[in-house]
């Protein structure tokens, strides 16, 4: 008999569609974006471990645009729907 999946996410994700969204991520949207700011980088490329819903990608390169964002994650299901 094969074990269930163990669900990687350690919270509940909502979903609308085909994509999912992320209690933590609407959160940290705004914390994350002065971060980048504050530290200068604006421009350049992010390798993201564990990228999640795509939702902190999305809002940094909406704020941006000189980032190259490349977005992983160890889910199938995460990737599935970024």
């Amino acid at each position: 008999m094969e074990k269930p999946a163990t669900p990687i996410a350690l919270e509940d994700r909502h979903e609308n569609g085909d994509r999912l969204f992320s209690p933590s991520a609407a959160r940290n949207r705004q914390p994350i974006l002065e971060a980048f700011e504050a530290s200068g980088f604006i421009d350049g490329r992010v390798l993201e471990i564990g990228s999640g819903t795509g939702e902190q990608a999305i809002a940094l390169l909406q704020h941006f645009p000189g980032l190259s964002w490349i977005a992983s994650d160890p889910d199938p299901l995460s990737r599935q729907r970024c």
